[in-house]
Order: structure tokens, then C-alpha cells, then sequence
């Protein structure tokens, strides 16, 4: 078969609404113009920039009001963190995509396990939510020579629609510490009691400490950690969900295997002095 040879001039590009190509494997050909739109219109790229739109809605939502509250110590990559923990949930539902967060630091390079331990919890009082929070380690007074420190509670709260959360913050006392324990050996414990508006579904607790001197703040990011400590929701059909959730994530888990004890002949002393 004699070879064809090409065209000394080739078109290539859009003409009269038709798409020229010249191409060296298949030749010069050519084909229509594709729909406009016609790719955003395909159901898997439809539901990517529907998952984007939502995603990007509420990473900004928690983005600004985190840093409403800590502007100059929050991460400059808390915002790509947020995003990187909401594609680990396959669903559009904001309480799972929440839950993703439990435990992420607002800074990672100050975390807050370097300035002592709480424990949380959360419940529904009628018209109110109460906050109980419990020291159970001091933080240590560290090279700025720390003898005090306090708590910010920050509580968000969202309802069934779609509109922002409200958010609100309480102080604890200053909290007196030496060489790492508080002077009277206590472990104070507290309440916090947040607003509890109408129709309130799902919560986000965030606490921040801050070691000062004198009841005076220690202004270094050394002395402060801030961090998402717990999420959920009062609504009772979630809660079944949650916990259908968890049996099953217990179901799936792997069996640990019992590791079989091997009985070691051993020499007896001889004497103990």
C-alpha cells in the first residue's frame, strides 16, 4: 500500500465550529465542538463540585471562627488540615465530617499535651449545655518560669439548617502550679455552662490553655495550646447512627492474636545477701 504523505500546510484548531487536528498518528481529521458545559454536566464531576462547594463552606465557617479567637497562634495550615480530615469521610454530613476533627491542635507545633491533661464532658440541660472539665495533670511552669495558668472553653453550636454556628468562649480561674503541681495538691474541676439555643443538633468543644506569671499571660506561643477536644450531637436518631457506626467499625476490626506464653527454665539462686 503506497504511504500517504502529509500535507506540506495543516490546519489545526477551531474553524466554522468544527475542531481541526493534525495529528501524526492518525492523520488530518476532524470532529464537533464539544457541548459547552457538557463535562460539569456528568454525574461524578456534578457530585465533586457539589462535595467541593460543601466542604469548602464549612472548612471556612470553622477557618474564621477559630480565628476570631486565635488569630496569631492558629497553624497557617489549619485550613488545608481542615480539608485533608473531611476527604477521610465519604458523606456530605456535617456531624461526620465534625468528627473527623476530635482531637486535631490548632498549631501542631504547640500541642497541648506539653502543658498538662484534661478530661471533658459534654451534656444538655434543658436550655443550656454544661461543659464539665477536670485537671488530671498540671502543666510545668517551663523556661518562662510559669506559677499559674488558665482555660478558655470555646463551644460552637450548629441547628438542623444551614446556617453558620453560633459560638461563644468562658475563662476558668487562674489555676496556682509549682515545679509542675499546684501548691494545694488539688485537681480542680469545673463548669461551664453555654447557651443552648433552639433546635441545637450538633456541638464542637475546643479548649485553649494559657500559662501566665502573676495572673499575667506569658506572651509566647510556647506557653499556649489550643485544641479540638470533642463533637457531637443531641439529636437521637445520629446518636443510633454513631452507634451502629462504632459496632460495626468493632465487628470489622482485626482479631488481635493471644500471644502464647513459653514457660523459660530458670536457674535458682544460689543465696540472697
Amino acid at each position: 500500500m503506497a504511504k500517504i504523505k502529509r500535507a506540506i500546510f495543516t490546519t489545526s484548531g477551531k474553524i466554522n465550529n468544527r475542531v481541526h487536528v493534525d495529528s501524526k498518528t492518525y492523520g488530518h481529521h476532524e470532529r464537533d465542538l464539544p457541548k459547552k458545559g457538557a463535562k460539569k454536566d456528568e454525574p461524578v464531576l456534578k457530585k465533586n463540585y457539589s462535595r467541593t462547594a460543601f466542604l469548602d463552606a464549612l472548612g471556612s465557617e470553622l477557618n474564621t471562627i477559630i480565628k476570631n479567637y486565635a488569630p496569631h497562634f492558629k497553624s497557617s495550615d489549619f485550613y488545608t488540615s481542615l480539608h485533608s480530615l473531611f476527604r477521610k469521610e465519604d458523606e456530605n454530613n456535617r456531624l461526620l465530617l465534625l468528627l473527623k476533627l476530635k482531637g486535631l491542635e490548632i498549631n501542631p507545633a504547640y500541642p497541648t499535651t506539653k502543658l498538662g491533661q484534661s478530661k471533658t464532658i459534654v451534656n444538655a440541660k434543658r436550655n443550656k449545655i454544661l461543659v464539665n472539665l477536670q485537671i488530671t495533670d498540671h502543666p510545668r511552669p517551663g523556661k518562662h518560669n510559669a506559677n499559674g495558668y488558665y482555660y478558655e472553653v470555646f463551644l460552637l453550636r450548629w441547628d438542623k439548617t444551614k446556617k453558620p454556628a453560633t459560638h461563644s468562649s468562658l475563662f476558668s480561674q487562674w489555676i496556682p502550679i509549682s515545679n509542675g503541681r499546684s501548691p494545694d495538691e488539688t485537681k480542680p474541676e469545673f463548669d461551664f455552662f453555654f447557651p443552648k439555643p433552639a433546635g441545637t443538633t450538633h456541638w464542637l468543644l475546643c479548649i485553649r490553655q494559657r500559662l501566665g506569671a502573676n495572673e499575667e499571660e506569658i506572651e509566647a506561643h510556647v506557653a499556649e495550646a489550643m485544641r479540638i477536644v470533642d463533637i457531637g450531637t443531641f439529636d437521637k436518631a445520629e446518636l443510633a447512627l454513631l452507634k451502629k457506626r462504632e459496632e460495626k467499625r468493632m465487628q470489622e476490626r482485626p482479631e488481635i492474636p493471644v500471644k502464647k506464653k513459653v514457660e523459660q527454665e530458670r536457674v535458682k539462686a544460689k543465696r540472697f545477701h
